[in-house]
């Protein structure tokens, strides 16, 4: 976890945002509160009372509801199921799997416009929301917790603002969809956000305390403006899995960003970014290639870290570019080994790193203006022209 000593490091939007949402979590609103969503909804909006209750429409729930299990709610057309600040309650985790029970259930068409389930909370669901090949659903101000998974989406397009998912398998799974993650945070779970031949973006938002906090697999994922803070891994890329990255703050991870995987392509484009008390900053195995400028990482282990290959088939090595980084207090500022790696450094400065300053094997194009000073070992840098005096 990050102490208050280690996050004072840092200065950015991703940590006032972190402790916004902290202190401040998305609460659903008081039923008096809650505005109508149209004239017709006004007029006539379904009471859902009772568990398994289908609608087509505009629905509300007018007092906490518990189901045994089986589907809370099922929605068969474009509307707004408003919870009116009560909780929408299943059975708990089922031992049997995946699916058992769900809360809120989408069967509208492709073609249908957006459903929005807002306002209150789902809570005790095997799935809190579940679509398959459905039109797209809008979470507005939910709470979706101690469950197995928030958002099963298999097509169609999830997007969720000012909402909290804790506590759970996974927080958003999204297989050939699109998941859109804005002001809201996901914390304590396995996979925060977790997509697979799909897109997923992540603004303004905390990710916190998952073992996978966005977990990418031949994925596109955006993460910008956010927190990213005490995970085992922050971000994680495979088969394929790409990320662009900027102006977040990735601090208490295991490891901050691991591309892997990659298949000797370019998987991450990361800058203007702050790296603070990672076991890892980024790690990068030798199948990826990387882009990191303008960033900053502190009080790491490592900085970065590119190893050597040790695949018996497949010729692949580390592809780093650093460009106009700064590494301060790390145990070793940049530290690539693979000596059949290809980097690219210029405008790096390492000070006071406890080892390394920056260790660059193998083929190394240099751009020049690289600093290093008062770094543990003497040579300051391996492999790169670095100014020391």
């Amino acid at each position: 976890m990050i102490g208050k000593t280690a996050l004072s490091t840092v200065s950015l939007t991703g940590i006032a945002l972190a402790a916004t949402l902290l202190a401040a979590p998305a609460a659903p609103a008081a039923a008096s509160a809650a505005p109508a969503a149209s004239a017709a909804s006004a007029v006539n909006p379904l009471p859902v009372t009772s568990c398994g209750t289908t609608i087509s429409g505009d629905a509300y729930l007018p007092h906490d509801l518990a189901c045994a299990g089986g589907t809370g709610v099922t929605v068969t057309d474009s509307g707004t199921l408003d919870l009116r600040g009560h909780r929408l309650i299943g059975p708990g985790r089922s031992a049997a799997g995946f699916g058992t029970s769900v809360g809120v259930e989408l069967a509208t068409p492709q073609e249908a416009a957006a459903v929005r389930v807002r306002n209150g909370t789902l809570t005790g669901w095997d799935t809190a929301v579940q679509m398959f090949d459905t039109g797209p659903v809008r979470a507005d101000r939910l709470v979706v917790k101690h469950g197995r998974v928030g958002f099963d989406a298999i097509g169609g397009a999830v997007t969720i603002v000012h909402s909290r998912l804790v506590d759970l398998g996974s927080g958003v799974t999204s297989l050939f969809g699109a998941v859109t993650v804005r002001r809201s945070a996901v914390s304590g779970s396995g996979q925060g956000v977790n997509v697979s031949q799909a897109r997923a973006t992540v603004e303004h938002s905390l990710i916190r305390g998952n073992q996978n906090g966005v977990n990418c697999g031949e994925a596109a994922c955006v993460v910008t403006d956010s927190a990213l803070l005490s995970n085992e891994f922050a971000v994680f890329l495979y088969n394929f899995g790409s990320v662009q990255m900027h102006d977040d703050v990735v601090a208490g991870n295991t490891t901050g960003v691991l591309a892997s995987d990659a298949g000797n392509t370019d998987v991450a484009d990361i800058s203007t970014t702050r790296f603070v008390r990672n076991g890892t900053g980024v790690r990068i195995d030798p199948t990826a290639g990387v882009t990191i400028q303008d960033s900053r990482f502190a009080h790491n282990e490592v900085g970065v870290y590119a190893q050597t290959s040790t695949d018996p088939i497949f010729d692949f090595h580390a592809r780093p570019t650093l460009l106009r980084n700064v590494f301060r207090r790390n145990g070793d500022g940049v530290l690539i080994t693979d000596p059949q790696s290809s980097s690219t450094l210029g405008g790096n400065r390492a000070f006071w790193n406890r080892g390394w300053g920056l260790f660059v094997a193998g083929q190394v194009t240099d751009l020049g203006g690289n600093v290093a000073r008062h770094n543990g070992n003497p040579a300051q840098c391996y492999g790169v022209t670095c100014t020391t005096g």
